[in-house]
C-alpha cells in the first residue's frame, strides 16, 4: 500500500509478511481481549453521544450538538488513558475508531443510510488482534531492526536480514533464502516467529511502526503476519513524455476464454482489446495439475485453475452435504430420539453447515444415534478440507486478478500522458448488458 508521506518528498509504504509463530504466548490473547473491550467501550460511549444528539435535534441547537461532540472527545480520551494499556496501543485504537466513525459520517453526508455508514461496532468474539510497535522522532532505519542479529537492547521487534542474492530471480533455491526468524516484543512476554521476506525494505526507508496482525477465519484458523511501515523517499518523476494519449471505455463483456473489461484507442488510431483472462493457471499449478493427472489422483486433488472449477468445486461441496441430509434423514426414522432433535430433524432440508453442527451436539449432549454421529463428523472432516481448499483457491484467484488490473493500469499510465473517458460511466448498466 501507498500514500503520501509526512514530508512532500516521502511516500510510505507498508511491507506485509505472513509469520508463523513459533509459539504464541498467553500475552498476545489478552492483549487483543484487553484492546477488543477498550473499543467495546468507546463505542458504548459514541452510541450514547448519538443518543443524546438525536434528543437536542428535536430542539435547534447547534450549539449544544458542538458541546456534546466536545464533551465526548474528553469522554474517549479519558477511556483509553484508564485502560491500562501502553501507549503505543492507546493512541492505536484512538486513531482507529476515530477515523472509522470520521468515514461512516462521510458516507452519510453523500446520502448512505446511518445502518451501512460503517460505524464502529461492538465486537463480541475475538477475531482479529492487532498489536502495534510506534518509532517516534522520525522512524528508525531498518538495519537496527533487519539484521543478522538482534541487538542486546533489542526487546520490541526484530526479524533476522536475507542476503541480496536471494531476490536476484524467482528460481527455488532464491525463495528459500527469503525464510528469516524474528521476535515481536509485547508487555511480559514475546513472540519467535518464522517469516516469508518475500520483498526487501529499502535501505534508505525509515520504519514509522510494525504492526502484529492475526485474524481468524472459519477455514483456515488463525493467521499472522507482520506489517511494516515504512517511509520512504519518492522517486523523481520525469518530465520526458511519450506524446501519446488515448480514450479509455470501460464495459464488461465476457467472450469464450476471457472476460472484456475494456476498450482502448489512442491517437495512433490503434485499437486495443482490454482482456482479464477467465483461466489464471501459471507453472506451478500447471505442473502439479499434470503430476495429479499422470498419478492418476482424483479429480478434486487439483488446484483450481479458474472461476469456472471453483464454481464446480463449491456445486460439488453442496451436493456432498445433500447427499448427507439424505441418508440422515433415512436413518433417522426407525430410532428413537428427543423432541428437540427430532424437530432439528423435520428442518433438515433448510439446514446449512451450522445447522448440522448443532445436530450433532445435540447427539452428542443426548448420547444417542451413534451411526448419525459417526456420519456427520465423516462428512464434516472431508467437508472442511473441501471448503478450505475452495477458499484458497477464491483468494488466489482474487489475487490474480488484482494483479492483472494493476499491470494493466500501469502499463496504461506509462504508454500515455493523457487519458481520458466518457464521464459518468455507468459501470453497473454496462456490466448488467447482455453478451
Amino acid at each position: 500500500m501507498h500514500r503520501r508521506g509526512s514530508s512532500r518528498s516521502c511516500a510510505v509504504y507498508t511491507y506485509k509478511y505472513w509469520i508463523q509463530p513459533v509459539v504464541i504466548p498467553r500475552e498476545v490473547w489478552e492483549t487483543g481481549r484487553h484492546m477488543q473491550a477498550v473499543w467495546n467501550q468507546l463505542v458504548a460511549l459514541r452510541e450514547a453521544a448519538s443518543e443524546r444528539v438525536k434528543a437536542v435535534e428535536a430542539v435547534p441547537g447547534e450549539l449544544e450538538k458542538a458541546a456534546i461532540h466536545a464533551e465526548l472527545e474528553i469522554e474517549l480520551r479519558d477511556a483509553v488513558n484508564r485502560s491500562g494499556l501502553n501507549w503505543e496501543c492507546r493512541e492505536f485504537i484512538l486513531d482507529k475508531f476515530k477515523l472509522a466513525t470520521l468515514r461512516a459520517i462521510t458516507r452519510i453526508k453523500t446520502g448512505a443510510p446511518a445502518r451501512m455508514a460503517g460505524f464502529p461496532r461492538l465486537r463480541t468474539q475475538l477475531q482479529k488482534i492487532t498489536i502495534p510497535h510506534r518509532y517516534t522522532g522520525g522512524g528508525v532505519p531498518p538495519f537496527k531492526l533487519i539484521r543478522p542479529r538482534p541487538w542486546k537492547s533489542t526487546k520490541r521487534f526484530w526479524m533476522g536480514s536475507v542476503p541480496r542474492e536471494a531476490y536476484l530471480d524467482n528460481v527455488r533455491e532464491h525463495r528459500r533464502l527469503r525464510y528469516a526468524e524474528g521476535f515481536f516484543g509485547l508487555d511480559g512476554g514475546m513472540m519467535r516467529f518464522k517469516a516469508m521476506v518475500h520483498r526487501a525494505i529499502p535501505d534508505e526507508a525509515r520504519v514509522k511502526n510494525v504492526v502484529l496482525i492475526g485474524t481468524q477465519s472459519r477455514e483456515f484458523g488463525w493467521e499472522w503476519a507482520i506489517s511494516v511501515v515504512c517511509e520512504v523517499p519518492a522517486c523523481p518523476i520525469s518530465a520526458k513524455g511519450t506524446g501519446r494519449y488515448c480514450g479509455l471505455d470501460l464495459g464488461w463483456r465476457k467472450f469464450d476464454g476471457y472476460l472484456r473489461i475494456g476498450m482502448l484507442v489512442d491517437n495512433a488510431g490503434k485499437v486495443i482489446e482490454l482482456r482479464l483472462p477467465l483461466e489464471m493457471s501459471n507453472r506451478r499449478t500447471r505442473d502439479f495439475n499434470t503430476w495429479i493427472a499422470k498419478a492418476d489422483r482424483p479429480a478434486a486433488d487439483r488446484i483450481y485453475e479458474s472461476w469456472e472449477e471453483l464454481r464446480a468445486a463449491i456445486s460439488r461441496a453442496d451436493q456432498s452435504m445433500e447427499s448427507l441430509k439424505a441418508k440422515l434423514t433415512r436413518l433417522a426414522e426407525p430410532i428413537d430420539l428427543p423432541d428437540t432433535i427430532r424437530s432439528l430433524l423435520t428442518q433438515l432440508q433448510a439446514l446449512r453447515k451450522g445447522g448440522l453442527i448443532r445436530l450433532l451436539l445435540a447427539l452428542q449432549e443426548a448420547q444417542v444415534a451413534i451411526v448419525l454421529q459417526d456420519l456427520i463428523l465423516a462428512w464434516k472432516k472431508t467437508d472442511d478440507k473441501a471448503r478450505r481448499r475452495i477458499q484458497s483457491a477464491r483468494l488466489r484467484l482474487i489475487r490474480r486478478r488484482q494483479s492483472h488490473y494493476h499491470n494493466l493500469a500501469a502499463w496504461i499510465t506509462s504508454n500515455y500522458d493523457i487519458i481520458s473517458w466518457e464521464a459518468g460511466l455507468g459501470i453497473k448498466a454496462m456490466a448488467d448488458e447482455p453478451g
